[in-house]
């Protein structure tokens, strides 16, 4: 059907046997629906009529012709044909009553035809728009414009594969882009590249080159006609991009564009390219983030021991960082440290090894090249009147989390084999940056404050051993099902000890720095918002999470695995209040450590604790006030890394359920190796029994919503009345998923159908009523009085709502009965019922006495559409009664009064 767009039965006019559409007669047009075309003359009586034979004002013998028009983008090799059936109850060929078609006419059957494509060819100009300089970071630079025109009719533009110039590298473009211009001749901005172009297709460079294909999209944007059209090629420079490169972009020649078959691009000479343009570099400040990985201990040669996890990132671009400056801190020697190394988490590279912990895959040597891919310094560098000048192989290019450039490092050390044993050794880094971090100008280094924790020197490796909480049968403490939405899920209950049964084991203390869990189940990563570990702090082996410690956490899980690094956090030189803890400079993550307890630990106000509510990029937030407000001689620490010994600690895994996990799908945790508990060198982890430990899983079930529905619609109502309520609604979370308020479901939209009577005897169209109403009205309930609290003013001659609130646009209407109404502020459903009312405003020129109502066909999601959409309500058909409308205006009866009537009798 779409091959045809149209179809025409013309009146040959002068009878000469040949259609000329400019002086024959069109007398029907119609187009094909599943293969047929329907024609029902109107009009033209006179060019339809046959007469008599002889006739000379009507003729007997008309001829007439049947023309279709084939679309542009009808599909070529498709045949068209046409056929007339014979079957004269089916009404193929009707002639006015009582006459009759002869017989032996039809069937008749055209011959068939094949679409044939018409070849055209597409010519091409290129014009630099390519400015001499721009900034790291710049976007939507245009760089090329190329005017495109067709030899004939339209051509679809499919491809073109751009070539990069320049001395710069695939990298530095982050972005091609390929607009098309949205303006038409005479309009301002013709033939110009500006924000409201339209946006054709984006691709990057691979070996220089960027295919952009743009096949699937609309062939608006892509139909090149006669006249010319204008297309733009823009780029977005990487925050990062080669410092003084200079770069273009190059159509080489007409087979780097494709088009439709049969169509043929033009063969243009020389290449069509842009200027070359100089990418200059921003003044950026490199941000550092150092987490000590609470080594406390190190045994005599001990190699690549992780200090500290180095996160280096830049604030809006790219920095270069050619290598840094450690000083030693502790009580050990120079000699005690053989080699200072910076390793990269090769994870971030290839997604080798464990993200955010040096292990085996980040050490290790590459037997074929016998290189250590991941060191990015000698390795040989010593500590020297306790300073460390570390020069990086090759610099180090770090840039923004939006271009996936922040970059982890590890600070390890080697421990020398004769390291003096009971010494403590460490590093830190003081203020101000740029004597720490040399970087590559005119870049600027965040000042930094950071030590790490003093590592012993000793001889001895302890076990830690993890142990699962199991009942008699077998089973965790994992529940058998949770509710969409549910938080502080109770996972997995396990402990760790260094005791063991071997015989002379010195059973010392290990430190446990943080963990990794694995999410098991068919539940995806995004549903679990938020993983969490406690320590049981009282012992009573049960999970309170008010009481209980909270010692580290993670926003979400990534390829069903996530690590949790416990705290240390020193403070000095804060200021404080009585509620609050600043210390400029700090760059913390907004709420980062909600949940997490500070202490004084030296100075004014030492010993006190506190829970922290909330905090910004450099204050916390307390639960409580201090009894003794801290000053700038205090010493203030979150610390939650762990100290593990011969007497077992117990700790909870807890996770936050997301409203929107999927009912039915199931999740737990795993801890797959030892590699999965952190702690430090020279210590081990075993699991119980030297097997995986993996909780059961827990089944989601649906929200349950719990409904009533009122009818609170009046008898009667006026023309214009406003706000008139025709239902009132409650929603409240089920008793039986009470868990699911904290996930906080919400209403969303509602589909209302209008329901009417009417009283005059000719039924109106159904489409009459939706005039009656001016717009549907959602209001909630916020007085707590159970109705909508409507209030006559005087001045208006009308009701105002008070108090309740309005949660629709107030713009919506009914159109064939129904209304949509989608919510302009989602009310949060909670374990108490909240009400909602559907109310009507009545339209000014209402049609008196026609009675109106609502209706709520279904409890679906489409009816009543709650977040989240996969929830359980049940089934739901209600409908208020009527109300009947009346004029506004009160009919008053006119009395005339005629005391002394003239009459003229004449008359």
């Amino acid at each position: 059907d779409e091959d045809i767009t149209n179809i025409s039965v013309w009146y040959d006019a002068n009878n000469n046997g040949e259609l000329n559409v400019d002086s024959d007669i069109r007398i029907a047009s119609t187009t094909f629906s599943n293969g047929q075309a329907v024609f029902n003359f109107t009009g033209f009586t006179e060019q339809r009529r046959l007469g008599p034979k002889g006739n000379p004002f009507v003729p007997r013998e008309k001829l007439y012709f049947v023309s279709i028009s084939i679309a542009d983008d009808a599909t070529p090799q498709h045949t068209i044909s046409l056929k007339l059936e014979e079957d004269p109850d089916l009404g193929y060929f009707v002639v006015s009553y009582p006459n009759k078609l002869a017989d032996g006419v039809l069937p008749y059957t055209s011959p068939s035809k094949e679409i044939k494509a018409s070849p055209r060819t597409l010519y091409i100009i290129g014009e630099s728009l390519a400015p001499t300089q721009v900034w790291q970071g710049d976007e939507n630079i245009p760089m090329l414009k190329l005017s495109m025109w067709s030899s004939g009719y339209e051509i679809p533009w499919e491809r073109v594969r751009l070539s990069r110039t320049g001395t710069g590298i695939d990298e530095d473009i982050k972005l091609v882009k390929l607009y098309k211009d949205d303006q038409v001749p005479g309009q301002e901005g013709y033939g110009e590249w500006g924000l409201t172009d339209i946006l054709v297709a984006t691709g990057t460079y691979s070996d220089s080159v960027c295919l952009l294909d743009f096949t699937d999209e609309p062939l608006s944007s892509r139909l090149i006609p006669t006249t010319t059209k204008y297309y733009f090629i823009l780029y977005d420079f990487a925050n990062n991009a080669t410092s003084e490169a200079y770069m273009g972009v190059k159509i080489t020649n007409r087979n780097s564009l494709s088009v439709e078959k049969p169509h043929i691009v033009y063969n243009f000479s020389p290449p069509i390219s842009s200027n070359q343009t100089q990418c200059l570099a921003t003044v950026d400040t490199l941000n550092i983030l150092l987490k000590d990985l609470g080594v406390a201990k190190v045994t005599q040669g001990d190699r690549d021991v992780a200090f500290a996890m180095l996160e280096m990132r830049a604030d809006q671009h790219g920095v270069v960082v050619n290598g840094l400056k450690l000083l030693r801190m502790g009580s050990g020697l120079d000699s005690d440290i053989e080699a200072v190394k910076i390793y990269r988490d090769l994870y971030e590279v290839d997604g080798g090894g464990i993200e955010g912990v040096l292990d085996d895959y980040d050490t290790r040597m590459d037997t074929t090249t016998f290189e250590y891919p991941g060191l990015i310094n000698y390795g040989t560098e010593v500590f020297v009147d306790g300073v460390c000048n570390i020069t990086f192989k090759t610099p180090q290019k770090v840039g923004t989390i939006e271009d996936n450039m922040v970059k982890t490092y590890f600070v390890a050390f080697d421990v020398a084999d004769l390291a003096t044993v009971g010494k403590t050794i460490g590093f830190k880094i003081l203020p101000p940056g740029t004597s720490h971090f040399f970087v590559t100008e005119p870049d600027q280094v965040q000042d930094i404050n950071f030590y790490t924790v003093g590592a012993e020197i000793e001889e001895y490796a302890d076990i830690v051993t993890v142990s699962p909480w199991r009942d008699e049968n077998g089973n965790g403490v994992i529940p058998n099902e949770v509710v969409q939405g549910e938080k502080n899920i109770l996972v997995e209950k396990f402990s760790l000890t260094t005791k063991t049964d071997e015989i002379g084991d010195p059973e010392a203390d290990a430190v446990w720095t943080g963990m990794r869990v694995g999410l098991s189940g068919d539940l995806d990563d995004k549903y679990i918002e938020k993983i969490r570990v406690y320590r049981d702090i009282d012992g009573d082996g049960e999970f309170n999470k008010d009481k209980d410690q909270l010692i580290g956490h993670s926003d979400g899980f990534v390829s069903a695995a996530t690590n949790i690094l416990f705290e240390k956090l020193t403070l000095v030189g804060i200021e404080a209040t009585p509620t609050t803890v600043t210390k400029s400079n700090m760059g913390w993550d907004e709420d980062r450590y909600v949940g997490y307890q500070i202490e004084i630990t030296q100075g004014k106000g030492a010993g006190q604790k506190r829970k922290i509510v909330q905090n910004t990029s450099d204050t916390l937030y307390l639960e409580t006030a201090w009894d003794t407000v801290p000053d700038e001689t205090s010493v203030l620490e979150i610390n939650t890394v762990q100290r593990i010994g011969t007497v077992a600690k117990t700790y909870f895994l807890i996770y936050d359920l997301s409203i929107n996990a999927p009912p039915l799908a199931t999740f737990g945790s795993k801890f797959a190796s030892p590699s999965y508990f952190f702690i430090s060198q020279p210590n081990v982890v075993r699991l119980k029994d030297d097997l995986p430990i993996e909780s059961k899983t827990a089944t989601i079930r649906p929200v349950k919503i719990d409904t009533t529905f009122t009818d609170v619609s009046p008898n009667s109502c006026l023309q214009g009345e406003h706000a008139v309520p025709m239902m009132a609604m409650t929603f409240a979370v089920s008793s039986q998923t009470l868990a699911a308020v904290e996930g906080e479901p919400t209403l969303q939209k509602f589909k209302i159908t209008l329901t009417y009577n009417f009283s005059s005897r000719t039924p109106p169209p159904p489409t009459h009523f939706d005039s009656d109403i001016a717009s549907v009205l959602i209001y909630q309930d916020m007085n707590g009085d159970g109705k909508l609290t409507r209030v006559w003013n005087e001045e208006t001659l009308d009701y105002d709502v008070v108090d309740d609130k309005l949660l629709s646009s107030g713009n919506d209407k009914f159109t064939y009965s129904v209304a949509t109404i989608t919510l302009t502020e989602y009310p949060v459903i909670t374990a108490s019922p909240i009400m909602i009312f559907v109310a009507f405003d009545i339209a000014d020129d209402a049609t008196i006495d026609d009675s109106v109502g609502a209706k709520i066909s279904a409890g679906t999601n489409d009816w009543i559409t709650i977040n989240p959409p996969e929830r359980s309500i049940e089934e739901i058909e209600f409908e208020s009664s009527l109300a009947k409308i009346y004029s506004k205006y009160k009919p008053v009866e006119v009395k005339i009064n005629m005391p002394k009537p003239w009459l003229n009798s004449s008359v």
